[in-house]
Formats: C-alpha cells, structure tokens, sequence
C-alpha cells in the first residue's frame, strides 16, 4: 500500500534508533517532511544519515532535545511549533510522562484548530485523555502500547551495575 504524505510535517520523538527511526524513514518514504529527535546531537546526526542514505530526496531535519527535561521539551516546541502528524515515542522510558502528554497536548491544539492532524502516542495510553478531546475534530489519535524492542536503551535499562561490561 502506498500513501501520499507530500506536504505534511511529521515529527517523531525518540527517532534516533529502532522502532522510532523506522517509523521516521515510513514517513519520509511517504514523502512527508520528517523532523527527527534524539537527545544527543552525534545520535541526530547518524538518524539523518541513515534516512538520507534511503532516501536522499528526502525533506528531514533534526533537533537534538532531551524531551525528559523541561528546558528539552520547550526547545523542541520553539524549533517546531505545528506539525500535521505527531508519533510521540516517549511515553515507555520517559522519566516524566507528564512532558510526554504536555508535547502532545500542544500538537494537538494546533492540529484541532487546522481540522487535521495524526497523533500516535506509543507506551502512553492515556496521554491526557486526548482521545476523548480530540473527538469530532479531524484528529485522529492512536495510543499504542508495543511490547519490548531490542534496542540501546532497552539494554541499558535492562542491564544491572554488575552484568554491565567495564
């Protein structure tokens, strides 16, 4: 199946690796404008690489912001104040789920006010009872709570002091 995102923005938060990147490199392929996030500059940087080396028509950029900090969150939404498609990829590890439903909260205010948008909420099923808010107003919202994924931060989380190499 293939489907058009020409003229959208898509921002997916924690797209730096794994199921966060893959989805990003879906939405640039489906010719969306893809901002990736991660919370290091050098991590932003290979993301970027890597969808460019799929893809290298491409419309992406990255912002480096540690959304599990205030001052991260806030820079994100100065850098990117609307997006048309929002995949939210923080809520499983976020040490703050109350940042994670703050950012879609915000995306979602300006998504109801277009009369279209996409939020994906992935480990955060609540999310601030968007869904029931965002009823009747051109928004979908998707909360989805995937299973465990092998991944860097899976292991480093996973890993006790003892079992971690020197």
């Amino acid at each position: 199946m293939s489907i058009s995102l020409n003229g959208k923005r898509a921002l997916v938060c924690g797209s730096t690796a794994g199921i966060g990147l893959a989805i990003a490199i879906g939405l640039a392929q489906a010719g969306a404008e893809v901002v990736l996030n991660g919370r290091t500059q050098a991590r932003v940087d290979q993301a970027l690489k890597q969808v460019r080396a799929q893809h290298p028509a491409a419309r992406i950029i990255g912002i480096a912001a540690d959304l599990n900090t205030e001052q991260g969150t806030q820079t994100l939404i100065e850098r990117v104040p609307h997006t048309d498609i929002l995949v939210n990829h923080l809520g499983i590890y976020a040490a703050s789920p109350s940042l994670a439903v703050r950012l879609a909260e915000h995306y979602a205010e300006g998504m109801a006010q277009r009369k279209w948008g996409r939020l994906m909420v992935l480990g955060e099923p609540d999310a601030g009872g968007l869904g029931e808010t965002l009823a009747g107003t051109g928004v979908t919202f998707d909360a989805v709570l995937p299973g465990p994924a092998v991944a860097d931060r899976v292991v480093a989380l996973a890993t006790t002091d003892s079992q971690r190499p020197e």
